[in-house]
């Protein structure tokens, strides 16, 4: 059998969108201590449940369908063996992505914001440095096509497309990183296609949406407030 390695490379299910930036990097800033991390692009997949057995693995060159849960968890064992998972998500000594939507739901309500958007969907965080950006690609005549950052009319189109509520696809490599932070199961975004339009994800206002994005920066955290989704 051969060896299991601590990161995968990933195809994810058709999934919509919620706080994509996906064009130019920001750096998040934390709005109480001011401090700003390093410039990146990410995005929220909304995922309904039944999708989260959906994902593909490469696998000695082909794809298989795997949960993505189990996927996660190889990577973390491969990583660290001696790991329990559970007690160490419990702990916060292991960041696990997965996050239920009804949780995050709940907690936008009781601070008086809307969370309709995640009703009813797990919420996976994905994301790229500015060093690595994401491919984003459209399909036009049946081929897939790249748009170009440097075109500013693939940019246009890319502003346009890769939006909030809008369904994609995206190829990901998922990784067990430790850090001086800890440990964490990360989702790297590789490269990502427009599927369809979707109804705009909306009903927010301005300083809910993009609080604190000034020069280019955004105080919103895709993982605040939510307990983690653990298959055991």
């Amino acid at each position: 059998m051969a060896q299991k390695s601590a990161s995968l490379l990933l195809r994810t299910p058709v999934f919509r969108m919620s706080y994509p930036n996906l064009v130019d990097p920001k750096p998040y800033q934390d709005p109480k201590s001011g401090k700003k991390g390093d410039p990146t692009y990410n995005v929220e997949a909304l995922i309904k449940p039944d999708d989260i057995a959906k994902f593909q693995v490469l696998r000695d060159e082909s794809w298989e369908e795997v949960d993505v849960r189990h996927a996660m968890a190889e990577v973390a064992k491969t990583e660290w063996p001696d790991i329990n998972i559970k007690d160490a998500v419990a702990s916060k000594a292991l960041g696990w992505p997965l996050k239920d939507g009804e949780k995050k739901k709940a907690e936008r309500e009781e601070k008086g914001k809307k969370g309709d958007v995640y009703e009813g969907v797990k919420v996976l965080p994905l994301k790229a440095s500015k060093d690595y950006p994401p491919q984003l690609y459209v399909v036009e005549g049946g081929k897939f096509r790249e748009l170009s950052r440097a075109n500013e009319a693939d940019k246009a189109k890319a502003e346009q497309l890769f939006v909030g509520g809008y369904y994609v696809k995206a190829n990901v490599n998922l990784k067990a990183v430790e850090t001086a932070q800890g440990r964490f199961i990360t989702f790297y975004l590789n490269a990502i296609v427009f599927i369809r339009e979707g109804e705009r994800i909306g009903g927010m206002s301005a300083e809910e949406r993009f609080g604190g994005i000034e020069g280019g920066e955004s105080d919103y955290d895709p993982t605040d407030g939510l307990d983690d989704e653990i298959p055991f």
